[in-house]
Formats: structure tokens, sequence, C-alpha cells
């Protein structure tokens, strides 16, 4: 089935730190028909590996420096609903998600 998901990028803030400036991204996922909550997020297991994947694609934390230190992700312009025992609001981090890089790069564990 095709979807009608979409990302919005609403902002970069850039932050300034000691060593770089860190750049924090807010992106919308637009999905008007449900579809994502209903085939990519049923379920704990299914709701983080979607999360982390798109975490992932978004930070890029495989890279020497990743293109976001930070990932902000909304659901229609809202915070992520909590799917049954595991919290997906918040600031992402490289650290969180770069594990899932590695494996889709390497095929490792790692």
């Amino acid at each position: 089935k095709v979807t009608d998901i979409h990302f919005e990028v609403l902002r970069i803030d850039e932050i300034s730190a000691p060593s770089r400036r860190l750049r924090i991204a807010v992106v919308n996922m637009v999905d008007t028909n449900g579809d994502a909550r209903r085939y990519f997020f049923q379920g704990s297991a299914g709701g983080q590996t979607t999360f982390c994947m798109l975490a992932a694609t978004f930070i890029q934390p495989h890279l020497s420096l990743p293109l976001l230190d930070g990932l902000v992700l909304l659901y229609n312009g809202k915070i992520l609903p909590a799917l049954d025992h595991i919290n997906l609001a918040g600031i992402l981090t490289p650290r969180l998600v770069e594990h899932v890089a590695k494996r889709a790069i390497h095929g490792t564990k790692g």
C-alpha cells in the first residue's frame, strides 16, 4: 500500500558549544490518514524500531560529525503519543540511535 506520509523540517536551531555549534532539528511527520500509526507504530517493538530508524535517517549518527546533534520528531504537529510502555518524546541524540545505523550499514549487532 502506498501511504501519504511525508516529513516537514520545521526548523533547525543552532546552539553554541565550546567545541562547535550544535544543530537540533524539529521535524514533523505528517500522516493525515493515520497510516504510520496503523502500519509502522503498532506495538512497542514496531514503534520503537520505526522511531529509531527515522531518527537514524535524519541524524546520520554513523558519520564522524553527524548531520544533527539532536532531533525532535513530531506526529501531525504534536509530540508523539506514548505507545504501550515506551516513550517516544524528547530530544534524540546520535548516541541513542547509533546502533541502528551501524546494523543497517554493516549488518552487525554492534
